[in-house]
C-alpha cells in the first residue's frame, strides 16, 4: 500500500469505530421487573370444596389466623372408608395369629413325642408354621401401613382450616367459594410488610455494569404509543448480585432496594439505567 494512504486508512477506521460505538449518554438500559419478596400463596392441603373465606381482601392477618376453610366432607368419607379397611385388617391379623399359635402349640406337643409323626409329616408341620408366621408378619405390615395412611388423612382434615403463617395482609383471592379444589391448589395470596424490590439482568461485560452499592434509575417500560405522556422514574440502590452468570444468555442478575417502593406495583416491567445516563425526558421523582 502507498505510504501516503496508510494515515488516511487509519483515520477512516477510527471514524467508523467512533460511529458504531454506543455513546455513554445513550445507554440502552437493562430490563427488570418489580418483585414482591413478601408475597405468599396459601395452598390447599386436602382436596375438597372451598366453603368460605374468613378474611376480606386488604384485611390484616397475623400468624396462625384462619383465612379460609375447606369442606372436610370428602376427606371425612375417605377416613371412614380407611377405618373400615383397618377393622377388617385387624380381624384378619387376629385370625392369622390364632392359626400361628395353634400350629406352634401342636408342634411343641409333637416334639415331646418324636415317634408320634413320621419325619415327612414333621417337616410339613414345620413348613406350615413358617408359612403362618410369614403371613402374620405380612398382615401386621399391611395393618401398620393402613394405620399410617389413616393418620395422614386425619392430618389432612386438620388442614381444612387454612391459616396464615405470616404477619401481613390479604392481597388476592385465588379460588371461588364453592369450587372443588384438588390438593395443593392455590387459594389465597398474602403479603408481608416486606417492601417491593427491583430485580434486573445485565451483561457483566457492559462498561456500565453495576456493583453492590451502585445507584440506578428505574423507569416504567412503556411500549411505543402507550397512553400517558409522563414516564414514572425513581432511584434505587443495588444490594446484591448473583454469583453465577446465566449460561444461555450470558446475563447476570441483580436485586436493588427501591427508594420509593410505594410508587410501584408487583410484576411491573421496568427499564434500569445508570444514574448518569438516565434519559432526561423521563419524569424525575419528586
Amino acid at each position: 500500500m502507498n505510504r501516503t494512504l496508510i494515515p488516511l486508512a487509519m483515520a477512516l477506521i477510527l471514524c467508523l469505530l467512533a460511529a458504531t460505538a454506543p455513546a455513554a449518554d445513550n445507554h440502552p438500559g437493562w430490563f427488570g421487573v418489580i418483585a414482591d419478596p413478601g408475597a405468599l400463596t396459601i395452598r390447599n392441603g386436602v382436596a375438597g370444596r372451598l366453603s368460605e373465606y374468613t378474611v376480606a381482601i386488604g384485611d390484616p392477618v397475623r400468624p396462625g389466623q384462619i383465612v379460609a376453610r375447606i369442606d372436610p366432607e370428602q376427606a371425612a368419607a375417605q377416613l371412614a372408608q380407611m377405618q373400615a379397611q383397618i377393622d377388617a385388617a385387624e380381624a384378619e391379623l387376629e385370625g392369622k395369629k390364632a392359626t400361628t399359635n395353634s400350629l406352634q402349640e401342636r408342634l411343641e406337643r409333637i416334639l415331646t413325642r418324636p415317634d408320634a409323626l413320621s419325619s415327612g409329616a414333621l417337616a410339613e408341620m414345620r413348613g406350615n408354621l413358617r408359612t403362618a408366621r410369614a403371613e402374620t408378619r405380612a398382615a401386621e405390615a399391611r395393618l401398620a401401613q393402613q394405620i399410617q395412611e389413616r393418620e395422614l388423612t386425619r392430618g389432612k382434615i386438620a388442614k381444612t382450616e387454612l391459616r396464615s403463617p405470616i404477619q401481613g395482609h390479604v392481597v388476592e383471592y385465588l379460588a371461588n367459594v364453592g369450587a372443588d379444589l384438588s390438593t395443593d391448589a392455590a387459594v389465597v395470596r398474602l403479603r408481608s410488610a416486606q417492601p417491593l424490590v427491583l430485580r434486573f439482568a445485565f451483561d457483566p461485560r457492559d462498561a456500565a455494569a453495576p456493583s453492590v452499592g451502585t445507584r440506578i434509575r428505574v423507569q416504567e417500560d412503556r411500549s411505543i404509543g402507550a397512553p400517558g405522556n409522563d414516564t414514572r422514574s425513581h432511584t434505587a440502590t443495588v444490594e446484591s448480585l448473583a454469583m453465577i452468570v446465566d449460561e444461555d444468555s450470558g446475563l447476570r442478575f441483580a436485586e436493588a432496594r427501591l427508594d420509593h417502593p410505594e410508587y410501584w406495583m408487583p410484576g411491573q416491567d421496568v427499564r434500569v439505567f445508570p444514574v448518569r445516563v438516565f434519559p432526561e425526558s423521563a419524569k424525575a421523582e419528586p
